[in-house]
């Protein structure tokens, strides 16, 4: 199945919370904590505004249904990058159709990178299949980077 990925919008919101507040990616994330919604709500709005975060809804292109989200950003020289996907949809390839989608929207070159905690091992898998570097680790995470190299060519 193939995926497109649209713009994050306000409206987005309650899906947002409730894959991130699932259980599942609760276990997998940096932050286990439990979040509330009225702090979900405020942090999504600002979110929405940053000029230095792009941020998607990754959605399955036949029935424009939500598979999850991606969403970069903007940390001093590079992009972090931060993915989920629902329970029922993980291990189906949308996460890297995703990636894949993401880099293609960045115009210029960029760092990407990701802290993923060592026992998510599909996002590991994932990472590497993308053709990320690991590039370090801690106790808990694993860390890893890519160079997206756009180059521009202007023949006048």
């Amino acid at each position: 199945m193939k995926i497109y990925l649209k713009k994050a919008r306000l409206s987005d919101s309650h899906f947002i919370f409730k894959l991130k507040s699932s259980k599942e990616v609760r276990k997998i994330s940096i932050n286990k904590k439990k979040i509330k919604y009225k702090s979900h709500i405020g942090w999504f709005k600002k979110k929405l505004k940053e000029k230095k975060s792009l941020f998607f809804i990754i959605c399955e292109k036949k029935s424009g249904i939500n598979l999850g989200y991606v969403r970069l950003d903007y940390e001093n020289f590079y992009f972090r990058v931060t993915i989920a996907i629902v329970k029922n949809k993980t291990a189906l390839g949308f996460a890297y159709q995703a990636l894949k989608e993401v880099e293609r929207k960045i115009n210029f070159n960029s760092i990407l990178f990701a802290q993923v905690v060592k026992l998510n091992i599909r996002s590991i898998k994932l990472f590497k299949k993308s053709n990320y570097k690991e590039v370090g680790f801690n106790k808990d995470l694993k860390f890893f980077a890519k160079f997206i190299n756009k180059r521009s060519f202007s023949r006048k």
